[in-house]
């Protein structure tokens, strides 16, 4: 054999070995929940989903179609692209209270992408037990709604989400963060199990950086969607850019929303003058 197709079997070996120990191929199911930190690439992680999953489900449609032309059978429905955030991909349509709450459905075999779930439906909502039924059965039913469409939710973190999520699910993906390189950017992730009674620990021994797998995602996708998008609701407050030298190390005012704690020096200096005044007369 020739020994420098043995040496290109040999890497392609080694390369499959490093692939299969260090990367990640996500199968999702029918819900799926990305979690992390503040800016640690969860909207990136979850675009790139909810665009590989929905791409997917339209080549399928395109498949399907082309038979059923062919066999003189009707249509099926296009699946469609909803989310709460502007996102650049065919098919596009804002997502709206009334998809939740089951008034309006969604088109089958259809993507959907919730962005920051916690402010959509977080868990202090559940003294309103009518909204926590609809809740409860717009994510327990989702894949029945959609004949087996798919939700991608990112937020920072689990416990944040309404309780009607946190028991449709099983599992759900942790990203620690995202390295860049030309072209690409590597998501460091750990895939978890999750229990709503909190009887499934997952046992972690090894330090987070050696327990993670990664997922290599193209940098075009940032061109799809705007990270800072929710910045929205501030851009338009007036700017505090103030700058002040600073003369002393010493705290001079605490800033708080609690009243007793919101003061600065000068007035409690005014005020224990004032009170040692009135202890002396």
């Amino acid at each position: 054999m020739n020994i420098g197709l043995i040496i290109l079997l040999v890497v392609f070996v080694f390369l499959i070995f490093l692939w299969l120990k260090y990367f990640k191929h996500l199968v999702i199911g029918c819900i799926c929940l990305i979690t992390g930190g503040v800016k640690t690439g969860k909207s990136t992680l979850s675009v790139w989903l909810a665009r590989r999953e929905y791409y997917s489900a339209l080549f399928a449609w395109y498949v399907k179609s082309f038979f059923c032309k062919l066999f003189r059978k009707p249509l099926p429905e296009k699946p469609l692209f909803y989310s709460n955030v502007p996102i650049k991909i065919k098919n596009f349509v804002p997502l709206q209270l009334e998809h939740l709450l089951r008034k309006k459905r969604f088109n089958y075999k259809s993507v959907v992408y919730l962005q920051e779930a916690s402010l959509l439906c977080d868990s202090q909502l559940i003294k309103d037990k009518d909204l926590n039924n609809k809740l409860m059965l717009f994510f327990k039913l989702f894949g029945h709604e959609t004949h087996g469409g798919k939700l991608i939710i990112d937020t920072q973190s689990i416990c944040d989400t309404h309780y009607s999520l946190k028991r449709s699910l099983s599992n759900y993906i942790y990203i620690h963060h995202l390295t860049k390189l030309p072209f690409f950017v590597i998501a460091h992730v750990r895939e978890l199990m999750h229990s709503e009674d909190n009887s499934t620990i997952n046992v972690v021994t090894k330090d987070v950086d050696e327990d993670l797998k990664r997922i290599i995602i193209p940098k075009r996708i940032w061109k799809k969607f705007d990270c800072y998008s929710l910045s929205s609701f501030t851009d338009f407050l007036v700017q505090d850019n103030k700058i002040v030298e600073v003369k002393k190390l010493k705290v001079q005012n605490m800033v708080s929303f609690r009243p007793e704690f919101n003061f600065d020096v000068k007035t409690m200096k005014e005020y224990e003058l004032k009170r040692s005044d009135n202890e002396k007369k």
